[in-house]
């Protein structure tokens, strides 16, 4: 009986291992957004990355802000950004270093955000932009980097907790099978005696 629970955590572990694997690669890979919006294909939930060559500030609000972003093809994206990576990016560029490169989902662009956008972007430059022609220079989406937290975190924490428990049912079932192996040759109760 002893025996037969011991198979069951050892097929157990196997299966855990195997979902582990599965959800860890599960993982999304980001794409170049530069790719993407050259291609009309700058859909919702898609994970990207932008090499930042620019950045300037739209607006605040709390722990997060609104960006432009300029990349290293000198495209123009809307971003959301914790202020604190906008504080590394800020240090980078001081201390003289290029390139960032930004990662996050993007979104399609709310209609408050595209305005806010407009509205910066023709005060700062002088560009006739509008929301006729807004997805010309931003395509339809915006990348918001707070997101990012939400959906590849649960999956790295989901598949490290299973590798944990992965772990620990095979040193179980090593441990059973050692006290399995001495109690056949009767060591098992000498060992316990002595103690």
């Amino acid at each position: 009986m002893r025996e037969k629970k011991c198979y069951v955590n050892l097929i157990m572990a196997i299966v855990l291992l195997v979902v582990a694997f599965v959800v860890y690669k599960n993982i999304p890979i980001a794409k170049d957004y530069s790719t993407l919006v050259e291609k009309d294909g700058d859909i919702e939930n898609n994970y990207v990355e932008i090499n930042v060559k620019n950045i300037a500030k739209i607006s605040l609000d709390g722990n997060m802000g609104y960006y432009f972003v300029k990349d290293d093809k000198d495209y123009l994206y809307v971003v959301k950004l914790w202020n604190r990576t906008y504080n590394k990016i800020e240090k980078k560029y001081n201390d003289k270093e290029v390139n960032y490169c930004l990662k996050g989902y993007i979104f399609n662009i709310p209609d408050d955000v595209r305005d806010m956008a407009i509205l910066g972007l023709s005060n700062s430059y002088d560009i006739d932009i509008n929301k006729d022609n807004y997805s010309e220079y931003f395509g339809n989406t915006y990348l918001d980097e707070g997101r990012i937290l939400q959906g590849r975190i649960i999956v790295i924490v989901v598949s490290t907790m299973l590798f944990i428990v992965d772990i620990m049912l095979f040193i179980g079932f090593i441990r059973e099978m050692k006290i399995i192996r001495l109690e056949k040759k009767n060591t098992y109760k000498k060992i316990v005696r002595k103690d």
